[in-house]
Formats: structure tokens, C-alpha cells, sequence
């Protein structure tokens, strides 16, 4: 693969899972994030308020040190920080920097402290946008919003020129170009520099809904960048009116690295809901996308009608003209692919949640509310392997370490077992869902490591892992109450719900 690729997280509840396809759309991608706050010790001036929707001003280095929020258990687990405050808190991305620190985007209401003093959100809820060093120290945050919800995203991918980043506002927001005022959810696209400075911005707006919800890659080549959206009613994107077919339709957009331009895009359209999951770009150039239907699509060989949401997965041309090869993968479940991820050995794997069976040409994968894995071939998209990721309610993140094995991160409420192995803590298992995290081989056969984290009450998850190049691992979450964590039991939120950034060992 050569080109980066990460996304942002919204909770998907198993209650609403069970509840059918119509409500697990409703929720959009693993809806709801749940928060964090301040609570980092660290380097950073504080953010400005900002007025009207115009963004706080980047932390500088030599600031004071924020509430305490600190955890150094030793062992594998190196460091953890806690941010949150009395209100709602929460990270929605992270993405590694290059440098073994690592970038962070979320939302706030009321006040947030990343380390540099805090930042007072302009209305209901803002989000941020910081950079950690390897040590969870500040290195810049920046607050963006206005006066009523922006918290759908943003999504951030590792960029040559610093960090691209895809969301939607409700409101009103400047990200150093003026101020932009929606009609109603209007989606954005931006490229920051390393010092978080604005280098370009492209909007994707209309009469309806336009929304960014992690479907984000760069590539690394060019440094175009690769943005899914999902619309309902008509999206206007470089002034090209796309109307949608179904209830909500999904769009493919190659955005040129250097200014944000439209180069090629292409509608993916079905009667009912169609929504894209994951985006990446291929060593040649092509772009291998991801989502679920619940009515079907027609990837180039014909319609493939759907009765309930299946998965499908489709390779485009580098221009998105072409479909080269796109697999729909029909049920009598529900079928959720989160995330794809292109192998170093060029392969292809996706894993995504599972509510009945379903079949990818090698035998169905029964489960009746866990996780399914499968292995494609990049030539034509036929499955090779797969396997039920058994208990795994939410695989939400997959990334492929520097060690070669396979990091997997989300929730379970429930039973589970990876590679013959029981990783489960009954004693922390919940009618909810607790966090959870696990290195498996290459081969999916073997559990390599785990890292459990539970709380007193609510959904909680690991909302996303990155392996960074000094062979850490750096996971995020967020939490209600209490956290307890290897060596950092017991340990309180500041509010409602905040949020966690923990080190380990890979």
C-alpha cells in the first residue's frame, strides 16, 4: 500500500445492532463517541476561544501543566493520561505523526485541557485537533466550531506536507480561510501543515446532509488525497450537483494534494442506504474502498440486490472510473465491514461485526452479534480465509504493526476467544460492553497479546490503536466514572465522560 490510511470512530451500541438494520444505519458508522478532556501534564499555550466559529490558536511550546491525569504503572503498559472535564469529552481519531508521537482529533463541550492550559468550546460542542510527543506531551492544539454541534469528526490521515483531516459542521467554522457557514451539514476536506496551519480547504455542501465519517486516505505518491462521503438529497462538490438515488447515497472524491481540487469522483448509488466504511490507496495507484448496502449496488457486473445491510468491497481505478473487481457479500444477517487493510504482502483483509451468517465463497461465518475477518485477494477481490472473530461485538480499528502482527481494537460484552484463547475477563463482563484490544499473527491463529480496560458503567470501546516506528503501541478510549487499567485501577473522571491515550509496549 502506498498510501496512508486511518479514520475516525463513532460507537456502534449492540443494542442498536440487534435492533435491525434500519436503527444500526440510523446511527451512522460506530456512533456514539463517547468523550475526553483535559487532564495532561505537558508543554502548550492554551487555544484561544474563538469567536464565530473561528479556530483556537495552536498551543506554543513552554506552557503550564494541566489537571493531573497521569498513570505510570510500568510493564506493558507505559503510560496512560486521562482528559475530561464536567462535561462531555471525547478523542474521535488518532493517527501516528511519523514521529513516534501522535496526532489526536475530538470533540468537547464546555472546556477541554490537552496540557497547554484550556480551550472553551464556542457553543454546544467543538472539536480539536492536537499533536502529542512520544511521551503524550503538547506539542500544538487547536479548537475549531460555533455556536450549536460540531462533533461529526474530523477523521485525520498522516500527510507529506502534515495532517489531512474530513469531517462536518452544523454551525460555523474558520480554519484560517475565513468563516464558512453550512447549510445545514456540509462537509469539509483539509490539509494542515505539520504546525497546524492552514494549507487548503474544499467543502462538499448542499440542500441536505454531507458527512465525512472516517473514510479518509492519502497518497503517499502524489499526496492527493481520497475522501468518502455520505449524502441524502443532493451534495454539491466543485460545483457539480449530485443528486441521490436512495435514502443516502456515497460518494468517492480524489482531491489534488496541492490545493484541494477535484480531480475525479465517482456516486455509489442503491435504493436504500449505501455507506462507505474505509479507504485506501493501492501500490499502482488504484483505490480499494469498502461500506455496507442494505437494497444493493452495482459494482460493474450487474445489480446485487440486498435484503439487509451486506458488505461489500470494490477495487477502482486511480482515476475512479473503472471498477476493476467489487465483491457484494450476501447474508441473511447484518454485515458491517469497519475497516479494510491492505497487507505488506499485498493482500487484503477486512473485518467488520456480524448478526447471523454470511457467506464469502469459502463457507459461511455464523455469529450471532461478534466480529468476522477475511482475507482477498487483490487481484480479483475472491476470498482466500475467514474466520469469526468470536465476541468481538465492535472491531472497529485493524492496523498492521512494524512486527508483522495484526492490532485490532473495539469492545465486547460478552465471551470471547481469538486463536483458541479466551481473552474475555468474566469478572469485568457487562450487559454493556467494555473495551478491548489484541495483537493476533499474521495468519489471524494466534493471540500475541491483549489489553482489556473496564469501567462501571456505559458502552465504552477502544475508539483506535496506532503502532508508531519505535515499536509502541498507542491505543485510545473513553470512559464513564471510573477506568481500570493494567496497573491504573480505580482511576476517576473529571465529569460525564472523558477520555484516555495509554502507551504500551507492541
Amino acid at each position: 500500500m502506498r498510501g496512508s490510511t486511518t479514520r475516525g470512530w463513532s460507537f456502534l451500541a449492540a443494542g442498536a445492532w440487534l435492533a435491525g438494520c434500519g436503527a444500526f444505519l440510523d446511527l451512522g458508522p460506530r456512533r456514539q463517541l463517547e468523550e475526553g478532556g483535559g487532564g495532561v501534564s505537558s508543554q502548550g499555550g492554551s487555544g484561544g476561544d474563538g469567536d464565530g466559529g473561528e479556530a483556537g490558536e495552536a498551543g506554543e511550546a513552554g506552557g503550564g501543566s494541566g489537571p493531573a491525569g497521569l498513570c505510570s504503572p510500568g510493564g506493558d503498559v507505559i503510560w496512560l493520561r486521562t482528559f475530561g472535564d464536567a462535561s462531555y469529552d471525547g478523542i474521535f481519531g488518532l493517527a501516528p505523526d511519523g514521529e513516534d508521537g501522535v496526532y489526536l482529533s475530538g470533540w468537547f463541550a464546555g472546556a477541554i485541557d490537552l496540557g497547554g492550559g484550556p480551550m472553551l468550546s464556542a457553543g454546544d460542542r467543538d472539536f480539536f485537533l492536537a499533536r502529542l510527543d512520544e511521551d503524550g506531551e503538547l506539542v500544538w492544539n487547536k479548537r475549531y466550531g460555533g455556536p450549536y454541534w460540531d462533533d461529526n469528526g474530523p477523521a485525520i490521515a498522516l500527510h507529506p506536507g502534515g495532517l489531512a483531516l474530513c469531517g462536518a459542521i452544523n454551525s460555523q467554522v474558520d480554519f484560517g480561510a475565513g468563516v464558512h457557514v453550512p447549510n445545514g451539514y456540509d462537509q469539509f476536506v483539509v490539509l494542515l501543515g505539520k504546525d497546524g496551519s492552514l494549507v487548503w480547504e474544499t467543502w462538499i455542501g448542499g440542500p441536505g446532509e454531507q458527512r465525512c465519517w472516517g473514510e479518509l486516505a492519502v497518497d503517499e505518491t502524489t499526496g492527493d488525497v481520497l475522501v468518502g462521503s455520505r449524502f441524502s438529497s443532493q451534495a454539491v462538490v466543485s460545483g457539480q450537483i449530485v443528486t441521490s438515488v436512495g435514502e443516502s447515497d456515497a460518494i468517492v472524491t480524489r482531491l489534488r494534494g496541492s490545493d484541494g481540487g477535484v480531480l475525479d469522483q465517482r456516486v455509489l448509488s442503491g435504493t436504500g442506504d449505501d455507506l462507505l466504511e474505509s479507504i485506501s490507496v493501492l501500490e499502482d495507484g488504484d483505490v480499494l474502498i469498502s461500506g455496507v448496502t442494505t437494497a444493493g449496488l452495482d459494482l460493474g457486473s450487474g445489480l446485487v440486490v440486498s435484503d439487509e445491510a451486506d458488505a461489500f468491497v470494490a477495487r477502482l481505478s486511480a482515476d475512479l472510473a473503472t471498477v476493476k473487481w467489487g465483491q457484494i457479500f450476501v447474508g441473511p444477517g447484518n454485515q458491517r465491514p469497519f475497516q479494510h487493510l491492505v497487507l505488506r504482502d499485498g493482500d487484503i483483509l477486512v473485518t467488520g461485526a456480524l448478526d447471523g451468517s454470511v457467506d464469502f465463497g469459502i463457507g459461511p461465518v455464523v455469529d450471532s452479534n461478534g466480529g468476522f475477518a477475511t482475507r482477498l485477494s487483490p487481484v480479483d477481490g475472491v476470498a482466500t480465509e475467514s474466520r469469526s472473530l468470536l465476541g468481538f461485538d465492535n472491531p472497529l480499528w485493524l492496523v498492521e504493526a512494524t512486527d508483522g502482527n495484526l492490532l485490532i481494537a473495539g469492545s465486547y460484552s460478552g465471551p470471547m476467544y481469538l486463536g483458541g484463547v479466551s481473552v474475555s475477563d468474566p469478572s469485568t463482563v457487562k450487559p454493556t460492553t467494555d473495551p478491548v484490544a489484541v495483537a493476533l499473527s499474521s495468519d489471524l491463529a494466534t493471540l500475541e497479546w491483549k489489553q482489556l480496560a473496564s469501567h462501571s458503567l456505559g458502552w465504552e470501546t477502544f475508539s483506535g490503536i496506532a503502532s508508531t516506528k519505535d515499536d509502541a503501541v498507542f491505543i485510545v478510549g473513553n470512559f464513564y466514572e471510573t477506568l481500570n487499567v493494567d496497573g491504573c485501577d480505580s482511576h476517576p473522571s473529571a465529569g460525564d465522560q472523558d477520555a484516555f491515550l495509554m502507551k504500551r509496549a507492541q
